[in-house]
């Protein structure tokens, strides 16, 4: 959030105060931002608009409100209660407790510089705020309709309890114990405190990065029995370092809590828990993570439970983690993790993203249902290759018909690998997933894997029933995993982009230094555009520019048909291949001084200034060979036809990426044209 500073209506183009933590445009070309208090923007019932210069302020008022009878609330104060001491000079605030209060309607405010943090509204304070508390309490509280944080009990605060207390339409997020900097000595940091039992909801109004329970530097603290919802970033953050660095949060219990309704579709890179840095002793225990759904996109990414950089010795056990986009858990090859006994169900995309690190030592998964209805068991961009993590007597299972595939291998051939040794492919025999009973029936095969189930009574809110009953009121829609993605054909002939811009289907690296990738009305092989690569001396990679298409293909015939236009000097690379790591490389060529090569070995002449077309198709799934063909045909000649040519990996069988890469290292061109991606069966 920033303010105007100026606007230069001419060009277009708008100054603020302060600067940006990212850049714009950094994630996704689809911009997203939001323009408040403007004067044009009141157009609706219940908007409103402050004129700052007259203190007028303007209300459109909603179907059968009365402003004469109407309640009107303007907050004045952005803090209602600070215990203020100062545990650095040895000065506390001892045994205050504050029980059956109702703290509402604070303001918020924004500094004339903005507000930009990175992650969690880490710099946005709390309308009750504690600092060098001991054994104090806040109880029974009800905390809403505030523009920051609900509570916060930062350095140097010890032994406190934050029980029971209903905090609601906030504008940013609920708890948060600790600070993001390491205290250097003990005195200073917060530990042992209880929070506990408490009902957090609908919060980042505002700052919308903002977490319902966030939690750094602070050790020995019990997260227990809360309920959290209705957040558009992680329902919880527990940590504060990006790698291995030593750092105060260790030997925190989080247990019997219930998160869910995070993320929103509205924020990315997320988790319904949100793991930083080593935390020794840590536990995760007896949760429930449900519907945590990010932006659609780019990057979508939410996690039930999120192991992020450094996240290490870490003990997750006996959670339940169901309907989210891509995966229960992320991160499984991260350090000295142990993760046990837990159900991973119903997501959207896959159900877990591995990883890898190279510390010491591996981290353990042991005991868990891994449970498909939709999409992939692991994401392919990582941990393909980690067989340093011990995975053994898992249960995996998917109802949908389709192949259990390990990155795209069987159980047998992963087996054969030295992993999930004694796992099993079987029906773990829920007793009613499709309404969330994960209880196992009598027999199921987990238990004959040593799998314990999982008592979710106590899970959430405890106490009074009319207590226990409040989250009841909240109404949700009825989930419906979004169908994974899609397999992405290309027909492109470029008529329909305009010149000087890039290809709407492909993604393209430049490093604007000479080099591009643009439509151009030079030549075409047919119609009036084609596609133009120019390539210059003295780029960082020679790889540069290039494009790739994603089009997820993994069964039946792929068929890329394309014209091609070399000039002198031009040296072309065109690669199809999946997305393990390393990645397999099906499909590939060179077309360099006139000479077509595959795997080093010349076949065809392609002359310069002249438009060739090609066409290359590669079996997938069922139908891989480890071979593809290639028809060549110049202009008045006959096609020329190469079959089964070998793929870069014999095992190679989905194509995920297909690249066309200018690798000239001097300035020159290239064009292409009428490009056509397609799957047959």
């Amino acid at each position: 959030m920033l303010f105007r500073s100026s606007v230069d209506k001419s060009q277009s183009i708008v100054t603020f105060t302060g600067p940006t933590i990212f850049r714009l445009l950094a994630w996704d070309p689809e911009q997203r931002y939001y323009v408040e208090n403007a004067r044009e923007l009141l157009d609706s019932p219940g908007e409103w608009y402050l004129d700052r210069e007259t203190g007028v302020l303007s209300y459109w008022p909603r179907a059968g409100e009365d402003l004469r009878t109407a309640e009107v609330v303007a907050p004045v104060l952005t803090e209602l209660v600070r215990l203020d001491g100062d545990p650095d000079a040895g000065r506390f605030v001892d045994h205050v407790r504050l029980v059956g209060l109702s703290l509402q309607h604070a303001d918020w405010t924004l500094s004339e510089k903005g507000y930009g943090d990175p992650q969690a509204a880490v710099t946005v304070p709390a309308v009750v705020s504690a600092k060098g508390a001991r054994f104090c309490a806040v109880e029974q509280c009800e905390i809403a309709h505030v523009g920051t944080y609900g509570i916060w009990f930062s350095r140097g605060c010890k032994e406190n309890r934050i029980v029971q207390n209903h905090i609601h339409d906030l504008g940013a997020g609920g708890v948060r114990i600790g600070e993001p900097t390491m205290p250097t000595s003990d005195v200073a940091e917060s530990s042992a405190n209880l929070v506990s039992n408490n009902y957090i909801h609908d919060g980042g109004c505002v700052y919308a990065g903002a977490v319902g329970l966030w939690l750094a530097q602070s050790s020995h603290n019990e997260i227990s029995h809360n309920e959290i919802h209705s957040f558009d970033y992680s329902g919880m953050s527990i940590g504060w370092n990006w790698g291995f660095e030593p750092n105060r949060t260790h030997h925190n219990r989080i247990e019997h809590n219930h998160v869910h309704h995070v993320v929103r579709g509205a924020l990315s890179d997320a988790g319904g828990i949100y793991m930083l840095g080593i935390q020794t002793g840590t536990v995760v225990r007896n949760n429930i993570f449900h519907d945590v759904f990010p932006y659609p996109g780019k990057p979508a990414m939410a996690w039930g439970i999120y192991f992020d950089a450094g996240a290490s010795e870490l003990l997750v056990e006996n959670n339940i983690v169901y309907h989210t986009l891509t995966g229960g858990i992320m991160n499984t090859g991260m350090t000295g993790n142990v993760v046990r006994n837990n159900i991973f169900a119903l997501s959207g995309q896959e159900a877990a993203w591995r990883y890898s690190w190279a510390k010491e030592p591996p981290s353990v998964v042991e005991r868990n249902i891994f449970y498909l209805t939709q999409g992939e068991l692991f994401h392919e961009d990582g941990g393909a290759s980690d067989f340093r993590s011990r995975w053994d007597h898992n249960l995996y299972w998917r109802t949908d018909g389709q192949p259990l595939l390990f990155y795209g291998e069987t159980f047998q051939d992963w087996q054969a690998k030295g992993v999930d040794q004694h796992s099993l492919v079987a029906d773990p025999q829920f007793v009613d997933p499709a309404r969330f009973d994960f209880r196992l029936q009598p027999g199921s095969p987990a238990i004959q894997l040593g799998f314990q189930p999982i008592d979710i009574s106590q899970n959430g809110l405890v106490g009074p029933p009319e207590w226990v009953a409040l989250p009841k009121q909240a109404k949700f829609p009825d989930t419906v995993l979004p169908p994974p993605p899609r397999p992405i054909s290309v027909d492109d002939d470029f008529e329909q982009t305009p010149v000087g811009e890039g290809p709407a289907l492909a993604q393209v690296f430049e490093e604007n230094r000479g080099d591009g990738i643009r439509v151009t009305d030079e030549t075409a092989a047919a119609g009036k555009h084609s596609l133009k690569f120019t390539d210059a001396p003295g780029l960082e990679h020679v790889f540069n520019p290039h494009l790739f298409y994603t089009p997820r293909f993994r069964q039946g015939l792929a068929v890329l048909n394309f014209d091609l236009r070399m000039e002198a000097g031009a040296v072309l690379g065109h690669e199809w291949r999946d997305s393990a790591r390393p990645y397999r490389v099906g499909p590939s060529l060179r077309i360099d001084s006139g000479k077509l090569s595959v795997g080093g070995k010349p076949l065809a002449d392609i002359p310069t200034g002249t438009w060739v077309h090609m066409e290359i198709s590669c079996g997938l799934g069922q139908q891989a060979s480890g071979t593809w063909d290639m028809v060549v045909t110049l202009p008045g000649r006959p096609p020329q036809t190469f079959r089964s040519l070998t793929c870069g990996e014999p095992k190679f069988n989905r194509v995920e990426w297909l690249g066309l890469v200018s690798l000239a290292a001097d300035k020159t061109a290239l064009y292409v044209d009428n490009v056509k991606l397609s799957l047959r069966d």
